[in-house]
């Protein structure tokens, strides 16, 4: 089975349907709001380029969860955008995971192990120690480990001490990234140390939203000396931010004669 570019198939007829849409005197706002449920309909009329199947029917005659593996790597070798149909059927296939795990181990390209995680986080399944093992390795810029950990954080209190014993030996990249996980676990003074002593190190925006978030008011002397003595017009702003959250009121009042989102920003209203 070949990939066909349903998106495209589907664009096509949109067009068509716009333009006897237009002579009919229909609002542009009327067929933007009907577009959903055409696309609905779409999915299941018959198609000449589909041999006559409907788009569903198309997807659905894939045999077994290997045929389907087999037709979403097709379609991401040629380029071609990947069906929502086929990553849905993937994804309620209980047959998939095991084929997704050897794509996770040895992905065609950083596409399909996106495209992977994404997949196994629909399936509420999540390797967590691949995961924080990329996590931990990571680097600035690193989209994979972002994703990983974005699927770590939806379960963060179930991967809390996994995070807490790996933290010490994460790159820097990787500590704000476990920090990003542990700031939505319950209270704990582990954490609210880890937590504040990377703001402390680093009083990034980032960081002082974490603390803000955590919602553990031993937190505001740090944040209050940070906006003190922070020179960054966007941190300044984010922490006092973070000191609201937690109750507290901004003590310093400074400007930032200069700064480039400062001049930007002080004089709207």
């Amino acid at each position: 089975m070949k990939p066909i570019n349903l998106d495209e198939l589907f664009s096509q007829g949109l067009q068509v349907w716009m333009q006897e849409q237009q002579e009919q005197g229909t609002s542009a706002l009327a067929m933007e709001a009907a577009v959903p449920d055409l696309y609905l309909e779409w999915l299941e009329a018959p198609n000449d380029a589909l041999e006559g199947m409907s788009p569903t029917e198309w997807v659905d005659q894939l045999p077994d969860a290997q045929a389907k593996m087999q037709l979403l790597g097709d379609y991401l070798s040629q380029g071609i955008p990947v069906p929502d149909l086929l990553l849905e059927s993937l994804a309620d296939d209980a047959d998939a995971g095991p084929l997704l795990q050897e794509w996770l181990e040895s992905p065609p390209s950083d596409e399909a192990l996106m495209m992977t995680i994404n997949l196994l986080g629909e399936r509420e399944e999540i390797p967590a120690e691949v995961y924080l093992g990329w996590v931990c390795r990571a680097q600035p810029g690193d989209e994979i480990a972002q994703a990983a950990c974005e699927q770590l954080a939806l379960r963060a209190e179930d991967f809390a001490q996994m995070v807490l014993e790996r933290y010490a030996n994460a790159t820097p990249t990787g500590q704000i990234m476990l920090c990003d996980i542990l700031r939505r676990c319950e209270p704990a003074d582990e954490i609210y140390d880890i937590l504040t002593d990377a703001f402390r190190v680093n009083p990034s925006p980032l960081l002082a939203s974490y603390l803000g978030y955590y919602g553990d008011t031993r937190a505001l002397d740090a944040l209050h000396e940070a906006h003190a003595h922070v020179d960054d017009y966007i941190a300044y702003v984010e922490i006092a931010g973070a000191i609201e959250a937690l109750g507290g009121t901004p003590r310093a009042q400074r400007t930032f004669d200069g700064d480039a989102d400062y001049e930007a920003l002080k004089d709207m209203p």
